[in-house]
């Protein structure tokens, strides 16, 4: 600041000077605060920047901006947390009991708006998108599971919901849900007001898979076995990996699945000519070796050109 302030005095300054000797005519000028001083010696004085046309622009689009932000920050989201499921009707009264009473501790030092409400499907959070935010830093982990896993002695599922309205909003919670409770250690997943699924929640690196299902997974789904989602989501873990080669393993931990049902999805493509061994990598401790698989994806996630072919062929 007093930096500023000497280099305002010297311009001041050095413009009465040149003014009084007859060097210059006007001053033009980016300091609004010698602006008044020059103009009250008798100086001729153009305040350069900003003018008053560009200041009401800029309000207008910080306005705009700030308006934007309030409406995308209240689109109206939903949460639907349930446990494990349970053949035990008991049992499982007594983990919906404990997990929201657990929720309802979590939430009542939570600084966002929240209205719960207990559905058949799990115990149900109507809010908004700037609170699901920050339930899921930003759409990319889950402070539901990760604080109060340990503190429960069962797993349990959470699916988040963003919609245009609220109805909108609760079936997409309910399909994350559901997409959640596929998983055999429990995880959390949302869908957005795009029809896209986000997940799992449980990591930096996340999938966002499109529900909207394009020939080639069909054409994928129907020689393999696989449901349409497996097949989207096996390609959008590769587009993460940046990487058609990968081990089961490493598919796994992409898909938040187990060994035994990433080697079945790599089983079924290699079936379907959509995947190949192409190496065997050995650990540096004893153990089976890990097969490599190549499966025929493009730089876009999909599925390449010649994988599609082959599989036209065999369809044929």
């Amino acid at each position: 600041l007093e930096y500023l302030i000497k280099m305002e005095s010297h311009y001041r300054d050095r413009h009465l000077a040149l003014w009084r000797e007859g060097g210059i005519d006007v001053s033009i000028t980016r300091f609004s605060s010698i602006m008044y001083t020059l103009r009250d010696a008798g100086m001729a004085v153009h305040f350069a920047y900003p003018s008053p046309s560009h200041v009401a622009q800029v309000c207008h689009e910080a306005f705009q901006a700030e308006s934007l932000k309030h409406l995308r920050d209240n689109q109206t989201a939903a949460v639907l947390v349930t446990p494990a499921k349970t053949d035990d009707p008991e049992e499982l009264a007594r983990r919906q009991d404990r997990l929201q009473k657990a929720v309802s501790r979590f939430l009542s030092l939570f600084p966002y708006e929240i209205m719960p409400n207990d559905t058949p499907h799990g115990h149900e959070l109507l809010t908004n998108r700037k609170a699901v935010a920050a339930l899921t830093e930003g759409f990319t982990t889950c402070r539901l599971q990760g604080e109060k896993r340990q503190a429960l002695d069962f797993e349990y599922n959470v699916g988040y919901g963003l919609g245009e309205n609220m109805y909108q909003a609760r079936l997409n919670a309910l399909d994350a849900s559901r997409e959640a409770s596929l998983m055999p250690l429990g995880a959390s997943y949302l869908v957005n007001e795009d029809d896209q699924l986000v997940g799992p929640l449980q990591k930096k690196i996340k999938l966002v898979v499109s529900r909207d299902v394009p020939e080639y997974v069909r054409e994928a789904s129907r020689s393999s076995g696989l449901s349409y989602f497996t097949v989207q989501k096996i390609a959008a873990a590769l587009a993460v990996a940046g990487n058609a080669e990968i081990t089961a393993r490493e598919l796994a931990e992409l898909l938040c699945t187990t060994n035994r049902s990433a080697n079945r999805f790599l089983s079924a493509l290699r079936e379907t000519g959509l995947a190949e061994v192409v190496d065997v990598r050995r650990g540096t401790t004893r153990g089976r070796p890990e097969r490599v698989y190549r499966i025929a994806l493009d730089k876009r996630g999909e599925f390449s050109a010649e994988g599609r072919e082959g599989l036209r062929g065999r369809l044929d």
